[in-house]
């Protein structure tokens, strides 16, 4: 009783010396048609498992549909009171036709965080947020404040198959400090620092013992920050984070950290490997003209044996595959050869531990048939936008993508695309885009057409 009476006490003081706004409901959803030419991209691989070619072709037939992209659905509520103001935030996202009862697309918590604000110069954020990163970052699945579709390629959900989004841009965090302040009567200086889990490949996926699904495994944690300055209608900005990458499928967890029946042996290695992301953006307004750009870089930190181990994993895997099966073959062919040998039973004990060992290796070339020699990566985007009238705006862009972690794209991938943008109200755009990519050295051309609109309700 003593406990319901203190509960109502400071719910009656509460309520007297807080205020609050409405609940405010509100969100957007986008839809488009998207087509996706026929391509190829080569790869490189031992000749001995590709009928004696060391390239490897892999297809894709050209693809067309409907897509219901996604739908975003926001709860924010303001309080006021002695200590300062304060907001809460939900964002609710609905992607890729999500149905429940077809497991189509994906229903995310993307946002929850409640804000403190002391002033202009600083605020506090706890919860699940996405952090400040670059300019695009925290607004990139706004899609009634972008022009494009089909968005920068590390920002492109689209393409998470082939491009890793986490590892170019910090997904998520769950406390943010943030501010800005005049230091001249045009020059604004702003300013952003977070903290998070590591990345979600550190997240458990199912219950073991008191670890929960969603929890964070790692002693790692993620931290960045940004600084930038705005000039009237210029921004520029420099981020920076720092977490670690999870790769220890590849240096501790492969058939070649388990035995040496294959020739190749490797002891295991730390796969948290320590990651810096650094970023830089800038854009602008002036006259009728809209600029964007960002820079990326990522730069991993490996000791030498680390370097070495990574440098020849692929070909290694597959020459262990290659000589695991002709091992294989030699004592199955000296068996039937010689079917009396009192050897044979050696023989067939030594097949019995290689057979699972090439099923085991077999699936791991698989897996890693398109890792590359190093880890570093580059990506950059500029965007120029010019607003034909109040309602419609023209842009072109290009992007710059380069991971050397990836055998597609360790040389370079270019992307090109331009569009239009038509808002026949404030709340309706209409958009169209054609995009093309390549990959000179692998033979890659895509072209891509996307028609479609977004509404904010």
């Amino acid at each position: 009783m003593k406990k319901y009476f203190s509960f109502l006490l400071l719910f009656v003081v509460s309520s007297v010396s807080a205020q609050s706004s409405d609940l405010q409901i509100f969100g957007y959803f986008q839809g488009y048609y998207n087509y996706f030419s026929k391509y190829n991209i080569e790869i490189p691989i031992n000749p001995y498992l590709n009928n004696g070619s060391s390239i490897k072709t892999i297809k894709s037939e050209a693809k067309n549909s409907f897509l219901s992209q996604q739908l975003n659905l926001f709860l924010k509520k303001d309080f006021s009171g002695s200590y300062g103001e304060f907001t809460t935030f939900v964002n609710l996202e609905l992607t890729s036709n999500y149905s429940s009862d077809n497991f189509w697309g994906a229903f995310n918590l993307q946002e929850a965080w409640l804000k403190y604000a002391y002033s202009d110069a600083f605020n506090v954020k706890f919860g699940a947020m996405i952090p400040t990163f670059n300019n695009l970052n925290e607004i990139k699945n706004r899609t009634p404040l972008l022009s494009y579709m089909f968005r920068p390629l590390v920002y492109e959900t689209y393409v998470n198959g082939i491009i890793s989004s986490e590892d170019f841009i910090p997904e998520q965090a769950f406390m943010q400090i943030y501010g800005k302040t005049d230091l001249t009567e045009s020059v604004e200086f702003n300013y952003s620092a977070f903290v998070g889990n590591a990345e979600k490949s550190y997240v458990a996926q199912e219950l073991s013992g008191i670890v929960l699904p969603g929890l964070d495994t790692s002693k790692f944690k993620s931290v960045g920050a940004r600084v930038g300055l705005k000039f009237n209608d210029i921004k520029i900005g420099f981020s920076a984070t720092y977490d670690r990458d999870n790769k220890n499928s590849i240096f501790n967890q492969s058939p070649l950290n388990s035995t040496n029946a294959s020739g190749y042996y490797y002891a295991p290695l730390s796969g948290d490997l320590p990651r810096i992301r650094l970023g830089a953006d800038l854009s602008f307004n002036i006259g009728k003209f809209t600029f964007e750009s960002e820079f990326i870089v990522v730069k991993y930190t490996l000791a030498d044996n680390q370097k070495s181990y990574l440098s020849n994993y692929r070909e290694d895997i597959q020459h262990a595959l290659v000589n695991t099966a002709g091992t294989i073959q030699q004592l199955s062919g000296a068996i039937v050869a010689n079917p009396s040998d009192p050897a044979n039973s050696v023989k067939i004990l030594q097949l019995s531990q290689l057979t699972p060992f090439a099923e085991e290796l077999a699936n791991y070339v698989n897996q890693t048939s398109l890792v590359g020699k190093e880890l570093d990566k580059l990506f950059y985007y500029a965007m120029l936008g010019y607003n034909v009238t109040d309602d419609l705006q023209v842009y072109g862009m290009y992007c710059y993508l380069q991971d050397k972690f990836d055998v597609r794209l360790e040389d370079k991938l270019d992307f090109y695309s331009i569009g239009a943008t038509w808002a026949p109200l404030p709340t309706v755009s209409i958009k169209g885009q054609y995009s093309h990519q390549n990959i000179k050295v692998r033979n890659y051309n895509l072209n891509a057409l996307l028609l479609g609109f977004s509404v904010y309700f």
